[in-house]
């Protein structure tokens, strides 16, 4: 009897699974697992390539902007006007050398100080003989001023001397030409050094450029031995009393700080 009861007892059920099993599909029995992964790297490649076009689309679009407006400058470009003499009504002349035929609109329209030479009224008559004398240029460094006039731009296939650029910085302050100006004080800042230091000094007083004063006097105070000592400081020092008084109380000033920069370096090691 219990032979036979035990023979017709069911097994106890197995435990429950925490979640279902996913049922097999028969349709996904012949399909490799290697499908899914190159379905995946195709899917992240079409994107990169996506991305990869929108890019390219972008430096086409900026290149296509950078062309127009390059286009832009050259159609609006007068050099060729000044160089081939079209239609001049006015000459300008520098301290040597031949006048230059220029276009009164042109001067006009870049300079207030020229404006108002040219401007004849009642009381004012206009440049004599049709010219307007700039004495305190060379002929070599107006044909400059004229270039960068017409053009808005000197051209970098030929290195301007150091020199011309102060020069053109001097008149762009006394004729009130801000364009050139700016444009020529950072040709100034960029090739700045204790050669040049005193030029641009005196010229940053000129010009009352408090930026390109700073700047130079900078260079004259942290490289003081070689610029004091030098040749150019002895004539500069004649012309420019006041620069001097300056420079000398600003390598005062260095000294004292790096007195008292010393004195903390010694009070931190023995501390």
């Amino acid at each position: 009897m219990i032979s036979k009861a035990m023979a017709t007892t069911k097994p106890p059920p197995p435990p429950p699974l925490l979640r279902a099993p996913i049922p097999f599909n028969p349709r996904h029995a012949d399909v490799p697992l290697s499908f899914y992964v190159i379905k995946t790297r195709l899917i992240s490649d079409s994107g990169a390539a996506q991305g990869i076009r929108r890019a390219f689309e972008k430096m086409k679009e900026m290149q296509s902007r950078e062309t127009n407006a390059e286009k832009k400058v050259a159609f609006l470009n007068w050099l060729a006007v000044l160089r081939e003499g079209l239609h001049t009504d006015i000459l300008v002349k520098a301290g040597d050398g031949q006048p230059v035929p220029a276009h009164r609109a042109v001067l006009a329209s870049k300079s207030e100080i020229f404006k108002t030479m040219l401007l004849a009224d009642d009381c004012k008559a206009a440049p004599a003989g049709g010219i307007i004398s700039l004495p305190e240029l060379t002929h070599r460094e107006l044909q400059h001023l004229l270039e960068f006039l017409y053009s808005g731009e000197l051209r970098p296939a030929e290195q301007k001397p150091f020199s011309t650029v102060l020069s053109l910085l001097i008149t762009a302050d006394k004729y009130d030409i801000p364009f050139l100006r700016k444009f020529c004080e950072r040709r100034v800042i960029e090739d700045l050094c204790a050669g040049n230091a005193l030029d641009v000094l005196e010229a940053a007083q000129r010009c009352s450029s408090v930026n390109l004063k700073e700047r130079a006097m900078c260079v004259v105070v942290e490289q003081a031995e070689e610029v004091v000592f030098s040749p150019e400081f002895e004539a500069f020092a004649c012309s420019n009393a006041e620069l001097c008084v300056e420079i000398t109380r600003e390598l005062v000033n260095k000294v004292k700080a790096d007195v008292r920069k010393k004195d903390v370096n010694k009070k931190r090691k023995r501390s």
